[in-house]
């Protein structure tokens, strides 16, 4: 298997983040439309999003239980505005228990084909990981925000170790999410600044 460097930080500008946002927008397949965008605004990894079934989903509490994470250990992710509409508009599939079902309504295995059909649209390839590098991002951002607190963002990223958080700095769940929110308000604030400058052509062709 070849060597991941894991200590690079994926980072988009505004532009290019405005460019991913239309490429998601204009896709035809609101699965993984709902992916990314999910991906993008939680930093919740590939696999808790394959994983997570609507008896996961709490709207009254605010929060997805996170059953089983990387870390071994059940997990909350706390529900933004935006998070939440996004999962209360998502459709549901019939005679299936996953929010985001592979064939037949069984558990996903593999989104990268849709994915990449994305960041080709949005001439991102090679640029950033459809799930991982939309991680990196969300963390880099956290990292960044003003007075952050490096044990919210621990908890946040879900690591076991701070010093794997460490490397995107350059509790309680009503603080968590806050610190949410102030995440997905610096995405949307770049992707609306971003999408000042595109030009309607500003975007790669699908193949």
């Amino acid at each position: 298997m070849p060597t991941v460097n894991n200590k690079t930080n994926e980072d988009l500008t505004s532009k290019q983040l405005a460019r991913l946002w239309r490429a998601i927008e204009e896709d035809h397949d609101i699965q993984i439309k709902n992916m990314l965008k999910l991906c993008m605004f939680t930093n919740l990894r590939r696999g808790e999003i394959f994983n997570m079934q609507w008896s996961d989903i709490d709207f009254n509490k605010g929060v997805i239980y996170l059953p089983e994470t990387k870390s071994g250990r059940p997990q909350e992710k706390a529900l933004t505005p935006i998070v939440e509409d996004i999962l209360k508009t998502h459709p549901k599939t019939k005679n299936s228990k996953y929010v985001f079902p592979g064939q037949d309504g069984k558990k996903r295995q593999d989104a990268r084909r849709s994915a990449n059909r994305i960041l080709k649209r949005a001439g991102l390839v090679g640029v950033i990981r459809p799930f991982h590098g939309l991680r990196h991002l969300y963390a880099t951002i956290g990292g960044n925000l003003e007075n952050v607190n490096p044990i919210i963002l621990q908890e946040d990223m879900r690591h076991a170790d701070q010093k794997t958080t460490s490397r995107y700095i350059a509790t309680r769940r009503d603080n968590l999410k806050a610190y949410n929110q102030k995440i997905n308000d610096s995405i949307l604030k770049s992707i609306k600044e971003g999408m000042e400058t595109l030009a309607p052509d500003d975007q790669t062709n699908v193949a």
